[in-house]
């Protein structure tokens, strides 16, 4: 995390890409989206401190991805609301 906080203060916009090697599939997460889903991670875990996170995506033919995290110390259990990311996203949201 403290990366991507130092990238924040050089950088106006941070986006993060997702590759899906196997369906050839790019998911652009903003920095906002981001922060969002490792905020309910956290409020998740309550008082214990974590040095990772796994972001989670998922996709169903024809569909948008949905980006999310479990919650802390649940699998298959997902904490917050997941967020819904176009599939034309990438490379648009670069340019917006």
């Amino acid at each position: 995390m403290d990366n991507v906080s130092e990238l924040k203060g050089k950088y106006k916009k941070i986006y993060f890409g997702l590759v899906c090697v196997e369906d050839k599939e790019i998911c652009c997460l903003k920095k906002s989206e981001f922060d969002k889903l490792i905020e309910n991670r956290k409020r998740s875990a309550e008082n214990s401190v974590e040095s990772s996170y796994a972001i989670l995506i998922t996709i169903k033919h024809g569909a948008s991805f949905r980006a999310y995290v479990n919650a802390a110390g649940s699998r298959g259990r997902y904490c917050g609301e997941k967020i819904t990311i176009p599939r034309k996203n990438f490379p648009d949201a670069l340019f917006l």
